[in-house]
């Protein structure tokens, strides 16, 4: 690996602040993004998920404004303002090497690398517009299609057969994916969060690539050539993320540990442990320990049981690298403060503010607006598998939603009145049912069973989707065929087949063809006498439709393009310095997301 000079602005590609004045807005999240620049999904189960995407030169790619709204709920609530990796550090066990992926190279910019399709199956690929400056002072900018989003299977969601004879009551989960790619010397990184159908987030970073022999033996690394004359070098990898909090919008927050521990004495069938609550007031480290857990909550949001909405982390396993005194400790709680973005070298040019660690911010500050500093640490030795290309390993963690709702968020009606104590009886099922189908929009749906309903829907485009769905127990149901349009240029269209019960209905979720990927677009933008002068092409051609000119980050014109070109005269501007931004918002067959930004100068 090769030391480049860090670049502290250059490669934001999407801007992500405050919202723009007078900007309207239905959603916490649609405040402070439009256009590609938001990322708003409906899972299959009816959850969404909202959120902001762009990419950083140093942090990569940054998640923002993350909001959640359940299957029932009527209007999303937000959950994060920010989360992005902020280290990833690998030091070798000789002590001879040690590289800082993010603080050293950065994994935006340059590092920020273009995905195939094939790297998102049935999903959206959207661009990102990334530059650096290279070793010789040239400036580079290029058009990436960078972030993937995609639904995926998780598997069972739950399932209960109460009582013995009971009906079971079993649903399969998703969740909505959102991952980018760096590429650093001989390693790839994924950052990829995942954001499920029940209001749990993921947080993961995987590394792979290429593993490069360089070891001198057992005592630092593993054989991985013809006998044990080839080794590869033991190492770490020190993943930090940094999380800012921003339940439902509260101004408001807390941090709490709660620790289970055995009391010495027994009940009349096991020991007796006993749970007790630490409030955290102040900003502090700590470490993981058996039975311990923390959590983040919103004193003045509560859901319908009166319980402080709030989310846990969870960890998986996790080694920390005893060897830099931050990289200690596991979990770090330090109060909001803007120039506080990494966890070691700070990289900030504000005063009194740079080249810290996050043990520098813990200065005693009362904890109401937590940022939690998130060490996951895995010591990585290789093996024979990992030539070539290398598999694959996951580090992260997990934020589970903990009283955010008064019951499970995707409950079947059977079991939604279902709360403390007031658990009504469950109904015992008759084996005999009699099911017909409707078919409605531009589907068509027929079914007919004793216990079970088969449906079959054709839609408009292809293949043909076939679902069975479970009937009503001694009822009449009635199948109904709707089909979704695709959620993004290269996502397919949805047919869903809803047969109601006796207070359950099961779903079933087809894929049924999908719209071809849109071509890449570029921007020139030339500021000139007053003047914007604005050319797109798409596919090496004058691209048609609309461009957005922004003026640090607000829209002032939004024109239609001619041939590719559209020119505007710029507002009359105070003496200072202005970023104008071209934005292209596409157009039927050309992808939008593609800008251009310049610096404007304007003199007394």
């Amino acid at each position: 690996m090769k030391a480049l000079k860090v670049l502290m602005i250059v490669g934001v590609a999407l801007a992500l602040g405050a919202p723009s004045a007078g900007a309207q807005s239905t959603t916490p999240t649609a405040a402070f993004c439009s256009g590609e620049s938001l990322i708003s999904y409906k899972l299959r189960n009816g959850a969404k998920w909202e959120m902001c995407w762009g990419h950083h030169s140093i942090k990569g790619l940054v998640i923002s404004k993350v909001a959640f709204q359940g299957p029932k709920d009527t209007a999303p609530k937000l959950v994060l303002d920010a989360i992005n990796t902020a280290q990833m550090n690998v030091p070798y066990d000789n002590g001879s090497i040690e590289y800082d992926d993010v603080l050293q190279y950065g994994f935006g910019g340059q590092y920020l690398k273009g995905l195939d399709v094939s790297e998102c199956p049935q999903g959206e690929l959207r661009n990102a517009t990334v530059s650096w400056e290279t070793s010789t002072s040239v400036y580079r900018e290029e058009v990436r299609p960078a972030l993937c989003i995609r639904e995926a299977d998780t598997g069972t969601a739950y399932r209960s057969q109460y009582r013995s004879n009971s009906q079971i009551l079993a649903k399969q989960g998703t969740d909505l994916i959102v991952h980018a790619t760096a590429a650093i010397g001989n390693y790839e990184y994924e950052m990829r969060y995942a954001f499920h159908d029940d209001g749990q987030i993921d947080a993961d970073l995987g590394a792979t690539g290429e593993a490069i022999p360089f070891g001198e033996g057992y005592v630092n690394g593993w054989p991985v050539g013809t006998g044990e004359s080839d080794f590869l070098m033991n190492h770490y990898h020190s993943a930090v993320w940094r999380v800012d909090f921003g339940l439902d919008g509260q101004s408001q927050m807390k941090a709490e540990q709660w620790d289970t521990a055995p009391t010495g004495q027994r009940g009349t069938q096991s020991a007796i442990y006993n749970t007790t609550k630490t409030d955290i007031p102040t900003e502090k480290a700590f470490n993981l320990t058996n039975r311990r857990w923390f959590r983040v909550l919103a004193p003045n949001s509560t859901n319908t049981d009166g319980h402080p909405r709030s989310y846990e982390f969870v960890y998986g396993k996790n080694d920390p690298y005893s060897s830099y005194p931050h990289l200690k400790y596991e979990l770090t709680f330090s109060q909001f403060r803007s120039c506080e973005q990494f966890p070691m070298r700070n990289l900030t040019s504000q005063a009194n503010c740079g080249d810290k660690t996050s043990l520098d911010y813990l200065d005693g500050e009362n904890l109401t607006n937590p940022v939690a500093w998130v060490n996951v640490g895995f010591h990585h030795v290789p093996r024979d598998e990992d030539q070539s290309p290398m598999p694959i390993h996951w580090q992260g963690f997990s934020l589970y939603p903990r009283d955010w709702h008064a019951n499970n968020s995707q409950a079947p009606a059977l079991r939604s009145a279902w709360n403390g104590r007031n658990m009504p009886a469950a109904p015992t099922p008759t084996p005999s049912s009699t099911a017909t189908a409707t078919p409605t929009t531009t589907a068509t749906a027929t079914a007919t069973a004793t216990t079970t309903a088969t449906a079959t829907a054709t839609a408009t485009a292809t293949p043909t989707a076939t679902a069975t769905v479970t009937s009503t127990p001694t009822a009449t149901a009635t199948a109904t065929a709707t089909t979704t349009p695709a959620p993004g240029p290269s996502a397919a269209a949805r047919t869903e087949v809803v047969a109601p019960e006796a207070g359950d209905s099961s779903t079933a979720t087809l894929q049924v063809g999908g719209a071809a990927r849109k071509a890449l677009s570029a921007v020139a933008l030339k500021l000139s006498g007053g003047k914007a002068t604005i050319s797109v092409t798409s596919g090496g051609v004058a691209a048609t439709g609309k461009v957005a000119l922004k003026i640090n980050r607000k829209t002032v014109r939004t024109l239609t393009l001619k041939k590719g070109l559209a020119t505007a005269t710029l507002p009359k501007l105070k003496a200072g310095t202005y970023k104008v931004t071209a934005s292209y918002l596409g157009s039927a067959t050309a992808a939008a997301g593609a800008t251009k930004a310049k610096t404007l100068k304007v003199r007394s």
